[in-house]
């Protein structure tokens, strides 16, 4: 005579278990890549902004005697260096001898949290007065 089942059997819900858990283990790598994603996506959205104010906050910056520096903003800190790539005082031929203008290569470190999120190069010209400039009256 043969019984009918009511129910599962333990081996029928640990595989059941099983399943279900390997399912919402799969969601989960799913989910915490997707936010991962969603806040890379948001500071590169952010970047130009970023850019445009640091860019503001440079040109504040004497650059002849500060060529390093960091600014934050937000929970970004941006590490810079600037080198001076030419300088009219070391050029043959010197339009203005009073002033030197110089253009700077500034390497820039975008941080988060200690972490490097991105880095970027940009380029900007400024004039000093030349120390070593004697004005003879005429």
């Amino acid at each position: 005579m043969r019984q009918n089942k009511v129910g599962f059997s333990l081996i029928e819900a640990i595989v059941a278990l099983v399943i279900l858990s390997l399912f919402f283990s799969a969601m989960w790598a799913w989910f915490a890549t997707a936010t991962k994603s969603t806040s890379s996506i948001e500071r590169l959205v952010a970047l130009p902004e970023i850019y445009q104010q640091f860019m503001v906050n440079l040109a504040l910056q004497d650059l002849n005697t500060t060529p390093q520096g960091t600014f934050v903003m937000g929970d970004l800190e941006l590490a810079w260096q600037a080198k001076v790539i030419r300088r009219s005082d070391q050029e043959q031929y010197r339009r203005q001898p009073a002033w030197i203008v110089a253009l700077y290569e500034v390497d820039v470190a975008v941080l988060a949290n200690g972490r490097e999120v991105t880095t970027f190069v940009t380029k900007t010209v400024r004039q000093f007065p030349d120390p070593t400039y004697v004005d003879i009256p005429s």
